[in-house]
């Protein structure tokens, strides 16, 4: 089973990566796909948002499960194993969840496959980064892929110093960008994310 965890601050577009993703599910090669949300609220938005395009979707609210929910994010996964049988579970933590906790997690299953993608919001990057660097250091370094996500919304000398300031973390990973808003950049996004599953 393959396992994509889809990290970024809050407003990065995790919840909208997703949506694009899941509404083209021919772009998934028959590949049966479940979706485990992290909401900190008591009503979890994210989940309202995805629960109409995915019937196999879990949510563990009012926690990290970085850290306060690591067994409830194991049952979780055993109960869609049982019920769904997946072949790509996509995990959307908070946009405060350091994803080296949940890599932990779920390479207590056997023969998992797990990919981290971490998104950077473009427009708010260097003043999230100034307040958040050990938090956002962590999603980048440990990121297999990195999308900078509201590209569109920023100067091309701004996204040449974002993207600058990330390969000083991260200098292999490659470096995406999408417009959320459009599906631009989305299908290199599935194209990755269907390798070697």
């Amino acid at each position: 089973m393959q396992f994509v965890v889809i990290c970024g601050f809050l407003g990065s577009g995790k919840t909208s990566l997703l949506l694009k993703l899941l509404s083209c599910p021919e772009n998934f090669s028959g590949l049966k796909t479940a979706v485990v949300v992290n909401d900190f609220g008591a009503v979890s938005v994210d989940s309202k948002v995805l629960s109409p395009i995915t019937p196999a979707l879990a949510e563990l609210p009012s926690g990290c499960i970085c850290c306060q929910l690591r067994g409830d994010l194991n049952r979780t996964i055993k109960k869609l194993e049982k019920e769904f049988a997946p072949d790509l579970i996509f995990i959307e933590p908070s946009g405060v969840a350091d994803p080296a906790g949940i890599i932990s997690v779920l390479q207590e299953n056997p023969g998992c496959k797990v990919k981290v993608i971490s998104l950077v919001d473009g427009s708010r990057f260097s003043k999230l980064f100034r307040a958040l660097r050990p938090l956002i250091e962590s999603q980048l370094r440990l990121a297999d892929k990195i999308i900078i996500t509201k590209a569109d919304l920023i100067s091309p000398d701004i996204l040449f110093s974002v993207k600058e300031e990330i390969k000083g973390i991260k200098p292999d990973s490659p470096i995406l960008e999408a417009d959320l808003k459009s599906d631009s950049g989305i299908f290199a996004v599935l194209e990755e994310l269907t390798k070697n599953v």
